[in-house]
């Protein structure tokens, strides 16, 4: 949940810097992140339903192990891009 809620913001970040620096607007070409602007805030919103609608104070620890899991695999995944793309890595999040 917290990485779907802040990737709206980081995607009209880049829509905004695309127009700023590169003169870039056309539709086409934002596309990607227009498109994540509306899915991620549904999906975020989705969660967050979903979590007040059926988690319970028993079930923390073994979200909060799902939360971590998943981090490590945005992490990680990440990195693969990074490497790809010849970026150094950073070091990993603090657990």
């Amino acid at each position: 949940l917290a990485y779907e809620a802040q990737v709206p913001g980081v995607a009209r970040a880049k829509i905004d810097g695309l127009a700023r620096f590169y003169g870039i607007e056309d539709a086409e070409a934002i596309r990607f992140f227009s498109v994540h602007v509306a899915a991620d805030e549904v999906h975020a919103a989705t969660e967050r339903a979903l979590l007040d609608a059926h988690a319970t104070g028993a079930d923390e620890a073994r979200l909060v192990a799902a939360a971590e899991r998943a981090r490590d695999a945005l992490w990680g995944f990440l990195d693969g891009a990074a490497r790809s793309a010849g970026i150094p890595a950073c070091a990993a999040p603090a657990a």
